[in-house]
């Protein structure tokens, strides 16, 4: 019911290959805007989060996930199937929604800015990154339930009352309206790749039958008693030669009733 694929297999075959190039530029852009918040927060860490029991594993996590961004940055320009860009998108998404959570997890139980964070971190995969929409959901899901896990069982956050369900709705909505943004974006550049096809197509068939087609034009000199045509070099030539040279029309020679008549009266007058 939700599939944006195109059908036959075929066509959205050709449809994702034939927007690799652009899709690759989009997610090298994400992926270059994800690492500002998980390389920079490196100093956030430091300054304020040295003593907590997990400093050291998120800092170490901080760095794998860049370095591992920056390799998924070169296979993507590398790869030259979009199976390949889509597997190597899937486990790093999976990889950046594990490490945020785990970064949530560490935070202060009254820490209510990272879980707004990861709320708006939702809304930016669902966004930014041109990946399959199943893809999309894995990710916003994980880190949905694991943070609403996290704040009903482990963090005892002391907040207003109906507090922890306007979070609870605002993850809820990050996804829902995420999931509509993913989805119509989804149908509208394949909707414009069909009509695009299509295009093509009927210009390559109007190209072809003009192609096969030569008309004459202008006015053309005809002997009124003989009927042949002069020529641009001056000469007379009889009809058929002379539309044969401008056109791709050839000649079957018959009679018409009338001439059949005349031809029948003249052999009969000669017997």
């Amino acid at each position: 019911m939700f599939s944006t694929k195109l059908r036959p297999e075929e066509v959205e075959s050709e449809y994702r290959q034939d927007a690799l190039k652009r899709d690759t530029s989009q997610l090298t852009i994400a992926i270059y805007l994800a690492l500002i918040p998980i390389a920079v927060f490196v100093l956030n860490d430091i300054l304020t989060f040295s003593d907590n029991y997990l400093f050291t594993e998120i800092v170490i996590g901080r760095i794998i996930m860049t370095v591992w961004s920056l390799v998924v940055i070169f296979m993507l320009r590398q790869s030259r199937h979009f199976i390949i860009i889509d597997r190597i998108m899937l486990l790093w998404l999976i990889g950046v929604s594990l490490l945020t959570l785990m970064i949530s997890y560490s935070r202060p139980d009254d820490y209510i800015a990272a879980i707004v964070l990861n709320i708006l971190y939702v809304m930016a995969i669902y966004v930014m990154f041109p990946v399959p929409l199943y893809m999309h959901v894995i990710a916003g899901t994980l880190i949905s339930l694991g943070e609403c896990m996290m704040m009903f069982t482990v963090k005892n956050l002391q907040i207003i009352p109906g507090g922890l369900i306007m979070l609870l709705s605002g993850f809820i909505l990050a996804n829902l309206f995420g999931f509509i943004a993913s989805y119509q974006r989804h149908r509208s550049h394949r909707r414009q790749f069909v009509l695009l096809n299509n295009e093509r197509e009927i210009k390559a068939k109007l190209h072809y039958a003009l192609s096969e087609v030569k008309t004459l034009r202008g006015i053309i000199p005809i002997c009124s008693m003989c009927r042949k045509i002069r020529n641009d070099e001056g000469y007379y030539e009889v009809v058929e030669q002379y539309l044969k040279r401008h056109s791709d029309a050839d000649f079957s020679h018959t009679l018409c009733p009338d001439c059949l008549s005349q031809q029948m009266d003249e052999l009969a007058k000669h017997r």
